[in-house]
């Protein structure tokens, strides 16, 4: 099976950024991009990520209620949240939505791969 990753970000350079770096450390993946909650269902409707890492901040949206649109479609993939907001209150909703990690912008170069080498082995399994 072949692992998608979709990052869903409203900045392009983050985007790109995030999708480059991904390439490199899952050279097989196939890395989509989507700038806002509608853009990630439309990607989604065309194909089934194995991943999905989302902003909380997102034009025309917010994170929170495209993780919970994107959890209704996709209730076994796994839902990374990677934000410069810390607020326990955006943990608490972004779980409820169905979120699986919360990982704050400030910690992604040490905790993203290493988050994410881990649940996609367990969506192998």
């Amino acid at each position: 099976m072949e692992t998608t990753i979709l990052v869903v970000d409203g900045y392009e350079t983050v985007r790109t950024a995030l999708r480059k770096w991904l390439e490199i450390e899952f050279p097989t993946a196939n890395v989509l991009e989507a700038v806002n909650g509608a853009d990630a269902i439309k990607c989604i409707a065309r194909q089934a990520p194995s991943m999905v890492i989302i902003d909380v901040l997102l034009p025309g949206s917010n994170g929170i209620s495209a993780t919970r649109k994107i959890r209704e479609k996709l209730p076994l993939v796994p839902i990374v949240i990677l934000s410069m907001y810390e607020d326990e209150e955006y943990r608490v909703d972004l779980t409820k939505a169905g979120a699986n990690a919360f990982i704050p912008k400030r910690q992604m170069h040490t905790r993203l791969i290493p988050r994410i080498s881990t649940m996609l082995d367990a969506v192998k399994v």
